[in-house]
C-alpha cells in the first residue's frame, strides 16, 4: 500500500474495515507513507509495517525497491 495523505489513509481504513473478511491481515501488509505524520497516524490506526519516504517519485520508487519481504 501507498498513502500520500491522511485523508487517503482514512479512506483506505474505511474500505478495509467495511469489506475485508480479515482486516488484521491487511494491517500486517507493508504501507509506504510520504510524511511522518501520515506514518504516525497509520500506526495509531493499526498498521504494523510502516515505511516513511519523501514524496518525490525517485524516493518513493527507491523505498518500494528496498522494502523487506
Amino acid at each position: 500500500w501507498l498513502a500520500s495523505s491522511s485523508e487517503g489513509l482514512l479512506n483506505l481504513q474505511a474500505m478495509i474495515e467495511s469489506w475485508a473478511a480479515r482486516p488484521d491481515a491487511l494491517y500486517a501488509q507493508r504501507l509506504v507513507v510520504t510524511h511522518p505524520r501520515i506514518g504516525q497516524r497509520a500506526r495509531q490506526l493499526g498498521w504494523q509495517r510502516v515505511f516513511e519516504t519523501k514524496p518525490a517519485l525517485p524516493n518513493v520508487l527507491q523505498t518500494l525497491a528496498e522494502l523487506p519481504s
